[in-house]
C-alpha cells in the first residue's frame, strides 16, 4: 500500500506517465516491481539482478541517474541485453536510488519521461532527492517491524514448546501471554489480572532486555514448574 501511494503521488506531482518502485526481494537480492503507476502489465520476476553492475553503481551513487548516461558510464555500458530490455519495459528515464543508513540499496524508484516532452527541472530533482531519503526511513522502519514480528513469533514458538507454565505480565499486572502449557492448565486468561485469574500474587523477574525487539510492554515473566 505504501508503494502504491508513493508511485501514484509522484506520477501526479511530477507529471510522469510511468512511475515504478522496485524493491529488493526477501530471499534473493534481485529487485522486482513492487508497485507501478501507468503500466497495465509491468515486468514480473527480477528487473535488476543482484549481481548487475547497476546495483553496485546505484549503491555508491549520491545522486539520481539518467538512463541516457548508460552510454557514457563504462560500468554500465556492458549491461546485459536482457537487463536493459527489462528496464526499457518500464520506460525509465530516471533512476532514484533509495539508500539505507547502513549504505545498502533497499529500493529504486524509476520515472519515465515527463508528459508533453517536458524535461525534469532542478526542483523536480530536489523533490525526488528529498523523497528518497524519507522513503529510506520508511522502508527501514518496515523492515525492523517485520523482524520484530518474526522474533516475537520465534519466541512464542520456543515458549510454547516448554512443559513449564509460562505467563508474561505487563507493568499493570495484566496477563499478556500464556504459553500452551499454561493455557491447558489455567485456561486462556490473556488480558485478565494475574491475581484475579490465578488467585495468587506475582513472583517474577524483569524482562527489560526483551523490550527493544519483542515484548516492549511486557515487564515480567513467571515460570511455574
Amino acid at each position: 500500500e505504501l508503494g502504491a501511494n508513493l508511485v501514484h503521488l509522484v506520477a501526479q506531482a511530477l507529471r510522469s506517465p510511468v512511475v515504478c518502485l522496485l524493491l529488493r526481494s526477501e530471499h534473493r537480492d534481485d529487485f522486482t516491481v513492487a508497485s507501478c503507476h501507468g503500466l497495465d502489465t509491468p515486468p514480473t520476476g527480477p528487473v535488476i539482478r543482484a549481481r548487475n553492475a547497476l546495483v553496485k553503481y546505484l549503491t555508491n551513487l549520491d545522486r539520481i541517474l539518467k538512463f541516457n548516461e548508460f552510454d557514457v558510464i563504462p560500468q554500465l555500458q556492458a549491461l546485459a541485453a536482457e537487463d536493459r530490455a527489462n528496464l526499457e519495459k518500464l520506460q525509465v528515464e530516471l533512476f532514484v536510488p533509495i539508500i539505507t543508513r547502513d549504505g545498502d540499496l533497499s529500493a529504486v524508484l524509476t520515472l519515465s519521461p515527463k508528459s508533453g516532452q517536458q524535461l525534469y527541472s532542478q526542483e523536480d530533482i530536489q523533490t525526488l532527492n528529498t523523497l528518497s531519503k524519507q522513503m529510506a526511513v520508511q522502508l527501514e522502519n518496515i523492515r525492523l517491524y517485520r523482524e520484530s514480528l518474526e522474533a516475537r513469533g520465534n519466541l512464542e514458538v520456543w515458549l510454547n514448546s516448554m512443559m513449564d507454565y509460562v505467563i508474561i505480565v505487563d507493568a499493570g499486572g495484566f496477563i499478556q501471554f500464556m504459553n500452551r502449557a499454561a493455557v491447558l492448565q489455567f485456561g486462556d486468561r490473556a488480558g485478565s489480572s494475574y491475581t484475579d485469574a490465578l488467585g495468587r500474587s506475582m513472583e517474577c523477574f524483569d524482562l527489560h532486555y526483551l523490550d527493544a525487539n519483542d515484548l516492549a510492554n511486557m515487564q515480567c515473566l513467571e515460570v511455574i514448574g
